[in-house]
Formats: C-alpha cells, structure tokens, sequence
C-alpha cells in the first residue's frame, strides 16, 4: 500500500530521475521498457523518469518506449507523491509537508509548506494544474485544493467517493482518482460536486497515475506494468501495456520529461 511504502522509506534519501525527451527518435511499435538503476533496497524511495521515445511521425500510430536516462538523489523523509506545476517539481511527505525542488537542482528543497486548519492529514498523491495544487488526503478521504505555489493556502475540500484514495491525475479540466477500496476510477468532469465512476475494460490497482497526450498512464501494481488507457464512449480502453522493471510510488510530467518516484 502507498502507506506501508511510505512508512517503509522513512528516513531514507529518495532518488529522483529524468528517463529521456518526450518526441526522441525511435522505430515505432516497440514495447516500453525501464532501465533498472538502482539497487532493490532503495525501490521505496526509488524515482526514475518514464519517456517517451518515439518519431512524432508516427506519434498516433505507435506505441512509447520508455528508457531511464538518469537518477537522482533528494533530500525527503517519508515521500508519497509527487507531481510537477510548471515550474517546481511537489513531492508530499506522509507526515503532512508539502516540499518542492527545482527539477535543474535537486541538492536542496526550494520551499516546504504545511497546510493550515486540516486537521489529521496524510498527502498520499498529487496533481497539479490550472494554478492549482491537489492532494489526496488518505487520513480523512477527501480531496484538498491547494493554492498554486502556495499550498499551505487551502481553497476548499471534497469527499471521495470511497474511503480509501490512492491515485490522482488532472488532464487539464477534470480530476481523476483511484480508490483502493472501491477498486474504481472516478472522474470529477469540469469541478462538479462529485466524483463519479468511469468503467475500465481492464482490471488495474494503479498505485500512480499521470495524463501524457491526453492518455491516462497508469502504473499498475498488481501486474507490474505500464497500462496507458483511452477514453472512448465512456470507457476507459487499453491503448498498450509494458512490463516495469521496478515499483512506481507517484510520477509527474515535467515538459517534456516524465519523473517518476
């Protein structure tokens, strides 16, 4: 689970990596595949970043291959989410602190914040977007809504549709959770008050998710895989799948790199 993981990693150096340029030259139709380049006792702390290699050519025609370019070491506590907002690349620790770092300059964080007035409050995934910061707050089943660059600000909360959320994405106009007691993806379409249900024709535990070219890229844990989805008349299709070589916690999408924790 994202807590076991998180409580697993406590007081251990993360690693952050950058994998490759999204649009990188590459024969089309290959299936994803992850450097392995770190040692198994640090997989908690792990981030690696997830690419995109494939001719923009055959963009739509095409399935990504991912390769890890590089790794890196922050300085985190007990980190269990992170995402990117233009600017500085969040991670969320479990004890409440919301920490960002240049992704030029990852020696040390640049700001750490401390929501107010939340009570009991575990972050366990983030997304960000349209100037503004989410969290996902296992500890009371909501929703919180940060103020972008200044999370410590809160602009409002929402229930989650079930008592256990896990994962969260933004494309842009909609959040999108997983509950890991539901075992369902919701979508909150264009801020309505509520989450609602969208059916996947796939079985998923997604233990991260992130949206990259209007796809949902979900980090599987269950199979260990990448399962890249589409919506199409409601539903949630597989686009492709790729084997990972190693467990993903959280990733964010960073121009045109993917990170991944």
């Amino acid at each position: 689970s994202l807590r076991e993981s998180s409580e697993t990693s406590a007081r251990l150096a993360s690693v952050v990596g950058v994998l490759d340029r999204i649009g990188a030259l590459d024969l089309p139709g290959k299936r994803a595949d992850i450097t392995r380049r770190v040692r198994k006792g640090l997989v908690g702390a792990l981030a690696l970043g997830l690419v995109l290699a494939v001719f923009p050519l055959w963009r739509h025609f095409s399935r990504p291959r991912l390769k890890a370019i590089s790794v890196e070491s922050v300085s985190l506590e007990n980190p269990t989410g992170m995402t990117f907002d233009g600017t500085k690349l969040w991670f969320s620790q479990w004890g409440g602190d919301l920490v960002s770092f240049d992704p030029k300059d990852l020696r040390a964080p640049s700001s750490r914040s401390a929501a107010k007035g939340l009570g009991s409050y575990h972050p366990t995934a983030l997304a960000s977007g349209s100037g503004v910061l989410w969290s996902v707050d296992s500890a009371q089943a909501r929703v919180i809504k940060h103020r972008g660059g200044k999370p410590e600000e809160v602009l409002g909360s929402l229930r989650t549709p079930g008592p256990a959320p896990a994962a969260l994405a933004y494309d842009g106009s909609s959040l999108w959770l997983y509950d890991a007691a539901t075992q369902a993806i919701y979508r909150q379409k264009d801020s309505a008050a509520e989450f609602l249900p969208v059916p996947a024709e796939t079985e998923l535990v997604p233990a991260a998710m992130v949206f990259v070219d209007g796809r949902l890229w979900v980090f599987d844990s269950r199979s260990k895989e990448l399962v890249i989805l589409e919506l199409k008349e409601d539903k949630l299709r597989v686009w492709s799948k790729s084997a990972l070589s190693e467990s993903v916690l959280a990733v964010a999408v960073a121009g045109k790199e993917i990170w991944a924790l």
